[in-house]
């Protein structure tokens, strides 16, 4: 058996290669997602706090539970959309996988978006995370060879 047979991606059926993909968007995308929203708030967090470590659980708390209530949705989505696509295509490029993010991204600010508590700017962070954690996805899906 020569490598490369060995580092080929599965080839199932059309329904196994739409669950892989959306299974990894779906349960890895709003870790990596809230990890994206920690490492933003303390890009831009007040550097004279009295406990840093008291400040990096605070952040990481709220990060998890902010980012499961807002990208849930839109994690799901994006894996779907690409599960779609890649069960279609039998390849999921980036650039798919980035749109697929960004579009579910945005299909979640704008299902939410009726609260006035949304500021643009929250908005447009929103869509930046789903389009970080979709790239991460793909990266996980092409890194250990599920596509």
């Amino acid at each position: 058996m020569t490598p490369e047979a060995s580092q080929s991606p599965p080839t199932g059926s059309p329904v196994g290669r739409f669950f892989v993909v959306f299974a990894v968007f779906l349960f890895l995308g709003p870790p990596i997602g809230a990890t994206c929203l920690m490492v933003g708030a303390a890009l831009t967090v007040d550097h004279f706090a009295d406990s840093i470590f008291d400040l990096f659980l605070m952040t990481a708390a709220a990060a998890l539970m902010s980012y499961y209530y807002f990208g849930g949705v839109a994690a799901g989505l994006a894996g779907l959309i690409s599960g779609v696509y890649y069960a279609w295509k039998r390849a999921l490029p980036l650039w798919m996988a980035a749109l697929s993010g960004i579009a579910a991204s945005i299909v979640s600010v704008i299902g939410r978006g009726t609260t006035k508590s949304f500021t643009d700017e929250f908005s447009i962070a929103l869509v930046a995370i789903g389009l970080c954690a979709s790239i991460a996805c793909w990266w996980v899906l092409h890194r250990f060879r599920f596509v």
